[in-house]
């Protein structure tokens, strides 16, 4: 997700949250971050937490993300994998305004690295998305 005001504030002062990222390197992992013009990943300070879902590409999941005032919480099928606290980020804290919603598949980059061709065609199946506010 991104904040609204890119074009005045520009990335990542504007906020970024990462409901769900996997990279294809690392097949059984999941990132759930923030990013805030303190904490983002060039300066390798982005809020940020892992976890491993033994086949996690093999099945559909629920992926949740809980936003309110004072936190933004991730979990998968149910289970709570982490929670990042206003308090704790304060001085960098975009998250109050809102945001949109991206799906992408994005192949190499920084973070996902040189591509395996073999890899290719991919694609990214969905099976329902909610919002509720």
């Amino acid at each position: 997700m991104l904040g609204i005001d890119e074009e005045k504030k520009g990335w990542p002062h504007m906020g970024e949250i990462d409901i769900m990222e996997h990279v294809g390197r690392d097949q059984d992992t999941i990132h759930f971050s923030l990013h805030t013009a303190k904490y983002n990943h060039p300066k390798r300070t982005q809020i940020t937490h892992t976890t491993k879902i033994e086949g996690v590409t093999e099945s559909f999941h629920d992926y949740v993300m809980d936003w309110d005032e004072e936190k933004i919480s991730f979990e998968v099928d149910g289970v709570e994998h982490c929670r990042f606290l206003k308090k704790d980020y304060a001085d960098s804290w975009p998250f109050d305004q809102p945001h949109y919603l991206i799906l992408n598949v994005a192949i190499g980059g920084g973070f996902g690295g040189k591509v395996d061709m073999d890899c290719l065609p991919a694609s990214m199946e969905i099976e329902y998305i909610r919002v509720y506010q």
